[in-house]
């Protein structure tokens, strides 16, 4: 086996990309970041792919997995919150950028990081080779974000040990399907207060006049798409933040993922005034952009929440993952589920600071799940 860094997903090759049924790690979704412009170095994103090859052939070896990776000169666009542990570097006179972050670009949903089948021992080996080779190439460290299938077994946390990775656990909101056949049979598993607060926000909704439209990736046309970038922007741009998506990205995703993206656009009449972006799986919703011209009591609930639980009701779509955050989805029938990440530290006496705090703030996120919980909207915990 030979690791080899590749700092463009063109280097590996659409034809050698190994077979994935995660639409987030597919080569077409990461290539339109880098074709895009959104990853790119001026942007903080210098796109480093970690490949492990077979020599078969000594002058065409076989690719026998990639992890999509990004040396990071920031932590936007992560979720994995580490601003604090870049503050301690500083304050240390150490250098916290540059990292390495294996993720996918500002999408903070749960997918296989390793693509491709690796046996136990050949994934302890490429770790150790990876984290020498951060240490050895000066990064601070190497950081492997939503992950969701390292922690499947009590050897891969052997795994993770040894490679001298720790793991972090924060908290999403997830919504989860029981053979719901309509929206209205999910209601009547909440309690009542729940449900009728949700009949309520959704009658204000049509009663102040919205109605809503799905697009397809693949139908959307040119002009839909650059709607759509315009309320994602100007949303951003009224909370000072910082639209890391460009249009490119937007027009992209009709070739990128055409069976596997969904536009939903909010109007009044005829005029559309917001909108909101997802994705899917054969199994999955993943809830991710979206974006207002107006604001509407109700409006960004309807359009990112209760329109996603019906469109995985009717696909019969099992999770639904609407992004990163939110207390308030609780209330709305979504469910506290537990998240990893996986870190390594290059610096040893930074790395062991490092773990014990995230050792003290896991227990404070049990405790908060185990608070939630006891608050789920439902009538019986699912």
């Amino acid at each position: 086996m030979i690791f080899i860094p590749q700092t463009s997903i063109s280097n590996i090759g659409c034809e050698n990309w190994p077979d994935t049924t995660n639409p987030l790690v597919s080569y077409e979704f990461l290539k339109l970041f880098e074709t895009s412009g959104v990853v790119t170095p001026d942007n903080g994103w210098q796109a480093l792919h970690l490949c492990l090859y077979e020599e078969k052939n000594a002058t065409n070896p076989t690719l026998k997995a990639v992890i999509p990776s990004y040396i990071k000169s920031h932590s936007y666009g992560e979720y994995v919150f580490d601003w604090a542990w870049a503050d301690f570097y500083h304050r240390r006179g150490l250098d916290y950028y540059p990292k390495l972050l294996s993720a996918t670009p500002v999408t903070p949903c749960l997918a296989p990081k390793i693509i491709g089948a690796l046996s136990f021992e050949e994934q302890q080996s490429w770790f150790e080779t990876i984290c020498d080779w951060c240490e050895q190439s000066q990064l601070s460290g190497w950081h492997i974000n939503f992950d969701d299938q390292m922690s499947d077994s009590l050897k891969q946390l052997t795994l993770i040990k040894d490679a001298a990775l720790f793991e972090r656990t924060d908290l999403q909101f997830h919504w989860h399907n029981q053979g719901f056949q309509d929206f209205e049979e999910f209601l009547m598993c909440l309690k009542p207060k729940k449900r009728k607060n949700i009949r309520q926000e959704r009658a204000k909704v049509q009663q102040a006049g919205w109605s809503f439209e799905r697009v397809k990736a693949k139908d959307a046309t040119k002009e839909q798409w650059l709607l759509f970038y315009q309320l994602y922007s100007h949303t951003f741009a009224k909370k000072s933040g910082w639209a890391q998506l460009n249009k490119e990205f937007f027009l992209g995703l009709s070739k990128a993922l055409p069976d596997n993206c969904l536009l939903l656009f909010a109007r009044k009449g005829d005029t559309v005034l917001a909108g909101a972006l997802f994705f899917y799986s054969n199994s999955h919703l993943y809830g991710r952009y979206w974006g207002a011209f107006e604001d509407s009591s109700g409006l960004h609930f309807e359009t990112c929440y209760y329109q996603g639980i019906e469109f995985a009701i009717e696909n019969k779509l099992r999770v639904f993952e609407p992004g990163a955050q939110g207390e308030h989805k609780l209330a709305r029938g979504f469910e506290p589920i537990l998240t990893k990440s996986y870190h390594h530290i290059s610096d040893q006496e930074s790395r062991v600071a490092i773990e014990q705090s995230v050792i003290s703030e896991k227990q404070l996120i049990l405790q908060r799940r185990q608070y939630y919980i006891k608050h789920s909207a439902y009538k019986k915990q699912l």
